[in-house]
């Protein structure tokens, strides 16, 4: 199924927003009366001068919008904006339909076919502040919603700026799919390949290409804004510069990655980055031939798949333990009502990823991922662990089948010798491929 999105913005949100139009929103919500009356005095009366060339013009009432800068104007729009959606979307079926059951395991899509025990959810908008998404199946579907999108921004004198409002279309694999006309108060909507959406690059084709790529060049231009003062500098320690590096930088690279389905030329192209970057801090010398685990034990740093598994298990957890009502957790445990996957080997969905995280865990931890944080910091320190020994066991002639199983058993003695949370070393040697290594957990 292909799937359509309009973007909409409108033309000075905060600053339109009808008073009287919120009063009465606020009161039919249940506000009592004395608060609103309260609201009402801190927005009356307000006088307004503009400044130009150190001369002020004369003094004008302002008379619509909200405060902007105050904590109470936020949730004023959103209750504004939101009573709009309503009246807007209110008799519209339009939109994406899914069926979900939080019960029964989330990775066993066979709980899906019980239909007596399934839920639907029809998810029309996603919203943010004042950014609104609309995303159905088709164009038809998307011109109806825009329809009525309008002539709701009207009543409610709220404004659409066409310039800024774009429609981005993902169609299925492999399929080649006219541009969508989309066309609002006479004019037609821009079309795009790729879109900025609160921080986050969603492209046409699905793919998390785009965003890498732009999340690489975010992170590089911090990197080199602090080049000079921190990274080239004699007075800072290492330390702090390692500190500096993992909360300016690394929370650049990887702004959002909690959503991120990843394949492996992804994170190939992150972990070089972080390579490039911890080399220069440290100035390790290519010529040396440092290997890439040597230089994140020296930097006490965990190497970028680690971080991300550790983020996205988190998150998901979190998803996990929201009431079963919440958005996120519904498409988290839901599948599309319609469309079908594609033969032979589709693409990785976030299901499929999450359970490929999960499932590279030892069995005790992934089973309790969550339950607590504490579970999912010791089964990403296990993978830290295990990617720092991969090096010392293929140059040892260790063979890739046995290779994994074999970090498993070190890790879990290693485990069990280290039970009371101390950071030991401890000699571990597996006589049958006479293999000695000290290992750090």
């Amino acid at each position: 199924m292909p799937l359509y999105a309009v973007f909409i913005d409108l033309t000075k949100a905060f600053d339109t927003v009808s008073r009287e139009a919120l009063w009465k929103i606020l009161l039919k919500l249940g506000c009592p009366t004395k608060f609103v009356n309260v609201l009402k005095q801190l927005h009356e009366g307000i006088q307004a001068r503009v400044c130009s060339e150190g001369q002020f013009s004369d003094s004008f009432p302002i008379n619509n919008g909200v405060k902007q800068g105050c904590v109470v104007a936020p949730i004023l729009f959103i209750l504004f904006f939101g009573a709009m959606l309503k009246d807007c979307l209110d008799g519209n079926d339009k939109g994406i339909r899914v069926n979900f059951r939080t019960n029964g395991g989330l990775f066993n899509l066979q709980r899906l076919r019980a239909k007596t025990k399934i839920r639907e959810q029809l998810v029309r908008e996603l919203l943010f502040a004042d950014d609104c998404g609309i995303f159905p199946h088709s164009v038809e579907d998307l011109q109806s919603l825009m329809d009525s999108f309008a002539n709701a921004s009207r009543r409610f004198d709220l404004t659409i700026s066409i310039k800024k409002t774009e429609v981005l279309c993902q169609p299925p694999p492999g399929v080649l799919l006219d541009k969508p006309s989309i066309i609002v108060n006479g004019q037609k909507l821009k079309t795009t390949k790729t879109f900025p959406y609160l921080g986050s690059t969603i492209s046409d084709d699905a793919q998390l290409d785009h965003e890498i790529e732009r999340r690489i060049a975010k992170a590089s231009s911090s990197f080199g804004r602090l080049k000079d003062r921190v990274w080239k500098s004699h007075d800072i320690k290492l330390e702090t510069k390692i500190g500096l590096f993992k909360a300016v930088v690394i929370s650049t690279l990887l702004y959002g990655g909690e959503t991120w389905t990843l394949y492996a030329r992804h994170i190939k192209k992150l972990e070089v980055f972080q390579q490039r970057s911890l080399r220069s801090i440290m100035r390790v010398n290519w010529e040396e031939k440092t290997p890439h685990s040597e230089v994140l034990e020296r930097a006490k740093c965990c190497s970028i798949e680690s971080i991300l598994k550790k983020r996205q298990l988190q998150w998901a957890g979190h998803i996990v333990r929201m009431d079963d009502e919440r958005l996120p957790k519904i498409l988290l445990y839901g599948e599309l009502q319609q469309g079908n996957r594609m033969v032979g080997r589709p693409r990785k969905r976030t299901s499929h990823y999450r359970q490929q995280t999960i499932q590279s865990m030892p069995s005790s931890l992934a089973a309790n991922y969550s339950i607590s944080p504490t579970f999912i910091t010791q089964g990403v320190a296990m993978d830290s662990m295990h990617a720092r020994a991969l090096p010392e066991l293929h140059a040892r002639g260790i063979h890739s089948t046995i290779r994994k199983p074999l970090i498993w058993l070190i890790t879990t003695v290693n485990n069990m010798l280290t039970s009371k949370a101390s950071l030991l070393q401890q000699n571990i040697t597996w006589t049958n491929c006479k293999l000695s290594l000290t290992l750090n957990l």
